[in-house]
């Protein structure tokens, strides 16, 4: 769905209604791409038509069209049971999953690698928040029901707790400062 510019001010301008995203279950994440391939390099998206993807219980699903037509995209995903999703400020894709897998897509979300996350770290991923600074530092983290908060510090290809001082080891969401102060 979106709502258009204004609508906060007017109380009378309704949702419009985007998608559908055909045969794709709920929607349990939503990522809009700060930047966008055009043959084979990273630039600014079109102010008009900006990359979306939404990962859901059946895969992740990507649009090019303001979120009118979806497209799934599953190759390299370890399970289709998505919980998370967010995007790093280079376009780099990660993704939760309720078994506890961590999967990222370093091409615009059309193929996906699974990271290695040991075994007993593996808990639902509740929500995945990549660096400001991701450019840099290529971390990620992954919040869980379970087993606290993750790490990855190479781009999603390995995963470890990053949990030191936490209370409980069920963390719901994450956030982090524009400039990781």
């Amino acid at each position: 769905m979106s709502i258009p510019k204004g609508a906060l001010k007017d109380s009378k301008v309704s949702w419009d209604c985007l998608g559908p995203i055909s045969g794709g279950g709920t929607v349990v994440g939503l990522a809009i791409s700060p930047v966008r391939e055009v043959l084979g390099y990273w630039v600014a998206p079109t102010p008009h038509i900006p990359l979306y993807w939404a990962a859901t219980s059946c895969g992740i699903f990507r649009s090019y069209t303001s979120g009118k037509r979806w497209t799934q995209y599953l190759t390299g995903l370890t399970t289709p049971l998505l919980s998370s999703l967010t995007v790093a400020i280079n376009g780099a894709l990660f993704a939760g999953a309720l078994d506890g897998s961590l999967c990222y897509s370093m091409d615009f979300g059309k193929s996906w690698s699974a990271g290695k996350v040991p075994r007993e770290l593996r808990a639902p991923v509740t929500a995945t928040l990549a660096s400001p600074s991701f450019r840099k530092d290529n971390a990620a983290f992954a919040a869980t029901s379970g087993t606290g908060v993750l790490v990855t510090r190479d781009g999603g290809k390995s995963w470890e707790d990053s949990s030191v001082g936490l209370a409980d080891s069920t963390v719901l969401a994450l956030a982090a400062s524009p400039d990781w102060s």
